[in-house]
C-alpha cells in the first residue's frame, strides 16, 4: 500500500511513518513531498523544487495554504503515485493497530468525515476560504459536499483525483478570466472524495464519522457535525506532551503492546473529553495550557465569561437556550 505524505519536519515524519508501519498489516511504500531530502530509510523523497516549474515556484512562494494543494496535485500527476494511495500528513498517528478493513471493505472504499462544508461558518483564514470554495464548486457539479479533511490517512483513487482537479482548473481559469481569480484554494481531501462519490458512487461506501482524536486540537474550537464513534488516529501536536500539555506524561507514539496501546489511547481520550465537559462550565483544570488560559488576560476573560454564564443561568435565560451564546464566544474568541 502506497502512502503520500507532505512534510517539512523529517524528525516528526520519521516517527509517524514508523508508527504507521507498526499499525498496519500491509507492507507500505512511502512517498513524501519535501523541500529537502529527509534522510529517512525506506522513504522516497519527492523534492518540491523538482516537481515545480519556475513559474510554479513563483506561484507557490506567493501562496498561503493553497501551495500545499498545488504541490500535492503535481505530485499525483508527475510523481510515481499508484492507482490507489493513502493521502496523509506527518502528524496523523495511529493510536494502535488499524483494522484491516479501515480503508477498503468488500471491494469498496471507506472514508471519514468531520463536518459538512456547507455548515462551516468561519471566514477568518485561507483555510476557511478553502472550505467555502470547495463547497460551492461541488454544489455546482451536483456532488456531495462533506469535509474529508479529518486528519487521518484517506484512500485516494488517482483517476478520480485527476478528474476533480481538472474540473476545478477549468472553473478556476474561467473565474480568473472574469476577473475573480481563485487559484488553488480548494480542499485537497474533500474535492476528490466528494467528486468520486458523485461521479463514481459504486466505488465507495457511504461516508462515516471521523475517528480522530484532537480534531479539533481542543474541544469547542469549532462545532463538529460528526462525533467520532471511536478513535483510531491522533492529530499529533507536540505541545500536548510538554509541561502543562493535555497529554503530559503520556507516550507520543502508541506502545507496541496492544493492551498498553489501548490503555494509552483511553487515557488520551479521557483527558480530551474531560476538558470538553469542564469547558461546558467554562472551567479549565489547574495548570493545563489551553487557548483560553495561555496568558493572564485570557484567564481573566475566561473568568468573565464564566461569571456571565452564571448570571444567565441565575436569570433563567439558559432555559431559552441563550447559554449556547457563551459557547459560541469560545469558538470565535
Amino acid at each position: 500500500m502506497q502512502v503520500l505524505y507532505l512534510s517539512n519536519r523529517p524528525e516528526v515524519l520519521a516517527v509517524t511513518v514508523e508508527s504507521l508501519r507498526t499499525a498496519v498489516a500491509e507492507e507500505l511504500e512511502i512517498l513524501v513531498i519535501t523541500p529537502a531530502p529527509t534522510g529517512i530509510d525506506g522513504v522516497t523523497d519527492l523534492i518540491e523544487s523538482e516537481l515545480l516549474t519556475a513559474a510554479e515556484r513563483r506561484e507557490a512562494a506567493a501562496a498561503d495554504h493553497d501551495d500545499v494543494t498545488m504541490l500535492r496535485d503535481l505530485a499525483v500527476r508527475r510523481g510515481p503515485t499508484a492507482d490507489r494511495f493513502l493521502l496523509s500528513d506527518d502528524d496523523y498517528r495511529p493510536l494502535g493497530l488499524v483494522p484491516a478493513d479501515f480503508w477498503l471493505r468488500s471491494g469498496k472504499l471507506r472514508h471519514y468525515v468531520s463536518h459538512d462544508l456547507a455548515r462551516w461558518r468561519r471566514l477568518n483564514t485561507s483555510y476557511d476560504g478553502i472550505q467555502l470554495n470547495t463547497w460551492l464548486a461541488l454544489a455546482q457539479w451536483d456532488c456531495p459536499h462533506l469535509g474529508y479533511g479529518a486528519h487521518l490517512p484517506q484512500m485516494i483513487v488517482r483517476e478520480h483525483w485527476l478528474e476533480a482537479f481538472d474540473s476545478w482548473a477549468a472553473l478556476s481559469q474561467a473565474a480568473a478570466a472574469a476577473g475573480h481569480p481563485a487559484g488553488w484554494l480548494v480542499d485537497e481531501w474533500s474535492l476528490p472524495l466528494n467528486w468520486g462519490r458523485g461521479r463514481h458512487p459504486g466505488d465507495y461506501h457511504e461516508a462515516e464519522p471521523h475517528r480522530t482524536l484532537c480534531w479539533p486540537q481542543f474541544p469547542w474550537e469549532w462545532t463538529r457535525d460528526y462525533r467520532a464513534p471511536r478513535y483510531d488516529f491522533e492529530n499529533f501536536y507536540p505541545q500536548h506532551y510538554q509541561p502543562g500539555g493535555l497529554f503530559e506524561g503520556l507516550p507520543e507514539v502508541a506502545p507496541a503492546n496492544p493492551a498498553a496501546a489501548a490503555a494509552t489511547a483511553f487515557e488520551k481520550a479521557r483527558r480530551w473529553h474531560e476538558l470538553e465537559r469542564t469547558m461546558v462550565d467554562l472551567r479549565v483544570p489547574d495548570g493545563l495550557v489551553t487557548p483560553w488560559t495561555g496568558s493572564a488576560s485570557k484567564r481573566t476573560a475566561l473568568a468573565g465569561l464564566r461569571l456571565a454564564k452564571r448570571f444567565r443561568t441565575w436569570s433563567d435565560l439558559a432555559a431559552a437556550g441563550r447559554d449556547e451564546d457563551v459557547s459560541e464566544d469560545l469558538r470565535h474568541g
